[in-house]
């Protein structure tokens, strides 16, 4: 083939269509880097700072599984697939920034989480109240027996029942007194009391009495 012969034949990829592929391997652009590469990078470091290309929001990893990530934002914590893509943010100024942000973000999530468990709490309490009460009113109404009472409280570990009652008592007596003076005899005799230390499951400082002498005899001289 001489040289204008060379010069007028199409090459073979011209007339294939096909796109030649001479290009340098340099000129290849690198593939897009996820997530869980940006973490795979990281290794074992603590809490590393990202940039998630997509959205362009920035945060520190709190915490990682197998196919998510827990990204502390500014103001607020969000799990993240690892398939997206993402770069590793390395200014230090702009990671101490970040952390200072994800520090405020678990402290609101902290304070979020104790409300919610305080609330949890007094709701379960008041649940387990209502089924206490409910238990000992059916037993009240003889259709749960005393023992069977018990069992059931016992087995939920509910304060046992525990009915208070009032004891009404009268106590008639008379004692010796030596004196001189009626009047005083009586007036002293307020101060009569009782003793319940030896009654059982007395309730402390509920005795409620009142002591009203009825009179006083001289039954005998001075001996």
């Amino acid at each position: 083939m001489d040289t204008l012969t060379a010069i007028l034949t199409p090459s073979a990829d011209v007339v294939s269509g096909e796109p030649t592929t001479d290009t340098p391997a340099d000129d290849q652009p690198e593939p897009q880097r996820t997530l869980g590469d940006v973490l795979a990078d990281a290794g074992t470091a603590a809490f590393p700072a990202v940039r998630l290309t997509g959205s362009g929001a920035e945060g520190i990893v709190m915490g990682r599984t197998t196919m998510t990530a827990e990204i502390a934002f500014a103001g607020i914590t969000r799990t993240e697939t690892l398939d997206q893509p993402a770069v590793a943010v390395t200014d230090p100024a702009r990671q101490a920034g970040l952390l200072r942000s994800a520090l405020g973000a678990i402290a609101e999530r902290s304070r979020l989480d104790q409300h919610r468990l305080g609330h949890e709490r007094r709701e379960h309490g008041r649940v387990l109240a209502e089924i206490r009460a409910y238990a000992i009113e059916r037993h009240r109404g003889d259709d749960i027996c005393r023992d069977g009472l018990d069992k059931f409280l016992a087995e939920f570990n509910l304060a046992p029942y525990e009915p208070t009652f009032r004891v009404r008592f009268t106590i008639t007596g008379s004692y010796l007194v030596r004196g001189d003076s009626e009047r005083d005899i009586i007036r002293d005799g307020s101060y009569a009391g009782i003793d319940l230390s030896r009654v059982d499951d007395v309730v402390e400082d509920s005795e409620d009495f009142d002591v009203t002498i009825d009179g006083a005899d001289e039954i005998s001289d001075d001996d």
